[in-house]
């Protein structure tokens, strides 16, 4: 179902920087493509868009899955016809010493680097 909104995919928008951005672009008409691994916190999210008369889509999905990534993309495009903005939010911190263990330092780049990297590759045709 296409939208003449325009549409935004925003990561990490169960809560932050990511959950204020989805506020916002929202509140400025845009269909809101909400995703996220934690579901209760998109359900709120969700929830308090449509309050305020937003357009929203939740999708929960872990950005370190490739399959995850397509889905999002497919998903977006399939709701709002078009894709007219990514903002790679999500991200995972904490582990700022050497010893941090090699599963948390694959889990980072994953979610940081990797992440990030694949969806604009997925969006960008």
């Amino acid at each position: 179902m296409a939208t003449p909104r325009p549409v935004a995919i925003v990561t990490g928008a169960s809560s932050g920087i990511g959950r204020a951005t989805a506020l916002s672009l929202a509140s400025r008409g845009w269909l809101v493509v909400v995703v996220a691994r934690r579901a209760q916190q998109l359900a709120e999210l969700k929830d308090l868009i449509r309050s305020r008369g937003g357009n929203v889509l939740v999708i929960v999905a872990d950005l370190t899955k490739l399959k995850d990534i397509e889905s999002v993309v497919e998903q977006a495009r399939v709701a709002g016809g078009r894709i007219d903005a990514l903002l790679n939010i999500a991200g995972v911190g904490g582990m700022n010493q050497v010893m941090t263990p090699d599963a948390d330092v694959q889990l980072m780049l994953a979610t940081n680097l990797l992440a990030p990297i694949r969806l604009m590759r997925a969006v960008i045709p």
